[in-house]
This record gives structure tokens, C-alpha cells and sequence, in this order.
């Protein structure tokens, strides 16, 4: 009886994902040996040809960001090489990253269209979203309407 209970759990070893993809947990090795419930994480697999980037903007900034706008980005990584894409969706709600931060800030993501495989989750770097062109003029007075109203309140 012991013996077939034993085969049942060797029947329960072996791991295999419903997704392809790499192993992106650190350490997993460390994890050989500990008991884990049924349905806990074990560890994360993620596909780098369907990598989203994720762009924190200040709150003053959102106010021309429309979903599908064109977006190139550069990564720290990787400064030489360019990569683009398109905004897919922009979150809901802002949100304070630090309570002593004065400003929320606002998170766009979008899909790149080029994401080849030297892109790692994780990856840090600049953003540029398209947003239409306007005079150096419109963009001053702008910015000074904004100062003045936010911090005066007329």
C-alpha cells in the first residue's frame, strides 16, 4: 500500500508549463526540497517575443496620451538599438510610488512591435510617445498656465 502511494507522489514530480517560454525566477535551484501546497508559485515563465513595457509618467503629463499613440524606446542595455511600439492601455488610477513624493504618477503600457530575444523582463531605460507636433510657443504657454493655475488657483 506504502509502495503504491509512494509511485502515486513520483507520478506528481515532474513539472511542465502550460506556456513556453524561460524560467525568469532567480534561484530556483534553491527551491530543490521544500514542501509546497498544491497551487503555490514555484516560479515564472515569461515570453520575450510578447514582452510589454511599462512607462510611469507624471500626472501633467498624461493630458495629450491616447491609447495606440506610437511609442520608441531605449533601453539602458542596450542604447544603440531602438525599439517601438504602440500605447495599449493606460491605467485607471494614478498612483503614489513614495508617501514623501508630492506627485502620482500615471502608468502607460504598450507592446512592442520589435521585441526581439536580447529584451530581459526587468529591463529599465527612456520612452518617447509620439503625441503630435505643436510650436515651441503652445508648449510654453502651456506649461506656464499650468503653473500658474495649479499653484494659484484662478
Amino acid at each position: 500500500e506504502e509502495l503504491r502511494y509512494l509511485k502515486t507522489l513520483q507520478d506528481k514530480l515532474p513539472l511542465a508549463s502550460t506556456v513556453a517560454g524561460i524560467v525568469t525566477t532567480p534561484h530556483l535551484k534553491e527551491k530543490i526540497g521544500q514542501y509546497v501546497h498544491e497551487g503555490d508559485l514555484l516560479g515564472l515563465v515569461e515570453e520575450p517575443a510578447e514582452l510589454e513595457a511599462e512607462i510611469l509618467l507624471d500626472e501633467q503629463q498624461v493630458e495629450r496620451l491616447e491609447g495606440g499613440q506610437a511609442v520608441r524606446i531605449k533601453l539602458r542595455a542596450l542604447p544603440f538599438a531602438t525599439f517601438e511600439g504602440r500605447i495599449d492601455h493606460i491605467a485607471p488610477a494614478a498612483v503614489k510610488s513614495d508617501e514623501h513624493d508630492a506627485q502620482a504618477r500615471v502608468r502607460a503600457c504598450c507592446r512592442l512591435d520589435s521585441a526581439g530575444t536580447e529584451l530581459r523582463p526587468g529591463m529599465t531605460g527612456y520612452a518617447r510617445i509620439s503625441t503630435g507636433q505643436r510650436t515651441i510657443g503652445e508648449i510654453v504657454a502651456n506649461r506656464a498656465a499650468r503653473l500658474l493655475r495649479t499653484e494659484f488657483w484662478w
